[in-house]
């Protein structure tokens, strides 16, 4: 499906898993720094054992490896501080929580009716990238209504009770 609809949403939902067993956005970057990186070191070493880096005569392209390998590891750990904040301030919910919470949904429906648009012809692609946005609005449903069961306005400080000395 990923080669349908392209990976990207994909590596960011898991990597947001991911994070979501922190308390703090520092460690849910660690925790997201430690899926993506391996996550796409293997996706690279699969890629060279597949043959995607040899050259026409049989000889691998190890700078052209090298170069997609360290991009994309500094691209992993960019995106990981990214959704380290966003996991964290789903934890913590209110408003900007439930904000942090619908930004990827959000752009996986983005991403899928994209997709749609330019894939007209084929209806592999069509009914793929539908059902994805069917689940990513499902997906947004049910964070609302989780949102909204477990919403603890912010307890309101109390006036400090008068002492009797001053009155």
């Amino acid at each position: 499906m990923s080669k349908l609809l392209g990976n990207g949403w994909a590596w960011l939902a898991v990597g947001l898993l991911a994070g979501l067993a922190a308390n703090s956005w520092r460690a849910a970057a660690r925790l997201e720094i430690c899926f993506l990186l391996p996550a796409v070191w293997c996706y690279y070493v699969t890629d060279l054992r597949a043959g995607t880096y040899a050259a026409l005569g049989g000889s691998v392209d190890v700078l052209g490896l090298i170069v997609d390998l360290i991009s994309y590891s500094v691209i992993g750990v960019l995106a990981a501080l990214g959704l380290g904040y966003l996991s964290s301030r789903m934890k913590r919910g209110g408003a900007v929580g439930l904000l942090a919470g619908l930004a990827l949904p959000t752009y996986i429906i983005y991403t899928t009716w994209r997709v749609r648009r330019v894939a007209t012809q084929d209806p592999v692609i069509q009914e793929t990238a539908g059902w994805v946005m069917i689940a990513a609005i499902l997906s947004i449903v049910a964070y609302v209504a989780w949102s909204a069961a477990t919403f603890r306005p912010a307890p309101v400080p109390l006036a400090p009770a008068e002492s009797p000395e001053s009155a």
